[in-house]
């Protein structure tokens, strides 16, 4: 009898250990659902702005003739080594308004052409000469226009020494606008840097982005 004893309480205890390990298995299953559905996110939850970006907006703007826009050189301009035909820019120094408009932006580019050349010769009564033209303008924005002005006024130089003045203006670009040296035997000279402004012959239309 004793031995049936021991014998049924195994037979209990293994019992138990079975409905132990059915249950927890039944449990985990259970819990894994709760678990992953803890974290939806996880991997694809981010859901990019499909918007679409804001139209840019444009308004035409007319800057009248007289207008003056002052500039500083991006290059030297010498009438010993430049030649007809030669490009050269600018770099707009102060914003041009119409009304409340920026019309033109500082750091616009305004491209110019030499077209005369004189240099300079021992014994002239004159020295060197160059004749410019500017023929166009282009904004950090991406509009531009052509243009017909001319120099009318000569600043200070860069790291050289200035050896040029102005010596008259044709009206547009045509004729442009004359350079000396103002000194017999010497070369017409702007370093790069030199502030310089220019005067509009005519309006110009240019866009604006607002």
């Amino acid at each position: 009898m004793p031995g049936c004893g021991t014998s049924g309480a195994v037979r209990v205890l293994t019992l138990v250990c079975l409905l132990s390990i059915a249950f927890g298995c039944s449990g985990s299953a259970r819990e894994a659902p709760s678990a992953s559905r803890a974290h939806p996110a996880a991997g694809g939850g981010f859901v990019p702005d499909t918007k679409p970006a804001p139209t840019a907006r444009w308004e035409d703007s007319l800057v009248p003739a007289g207008t003056t826009i002052p500039l500083v050189l991006l290059g030297r301009l010498d009438s010993a080594s430049s030649r007809t035909g030669d490009m050269f820019q600018a770099r707009v120094t102060h914003a041009v308004l119409v009304g409340d408009l920026v019309a033109i932006p500082s750091d616009s580019v305004v491209r110019g052409l030499i077209s005369a050349v004189v240099p300079a010769k021992e014994g002239q009564e004159e020295g060197g000469r160059l004749t410019v033209s500017f023929r166009s303008v282009s904004t950090p924005t991406g509009a531009g226009a052509e243009i017909r002005a001319t120099l009318s006024g000569i600043g200070k130089g860069g790291a050289g020494k200035n050896a040029a003045v102005l010596a008259g203006a044709g009206a547009g670009r045509t004729a442009g606008s004359a350079i000396t040296a103002g000194a017999r035997g010497r070369d017409a000279i702007l370093e790069e840097n030199t502030a310089v402004s220019i005067t509009l012959d005519q309006p110009i239309s240019i866009k604006v982005r607002r």
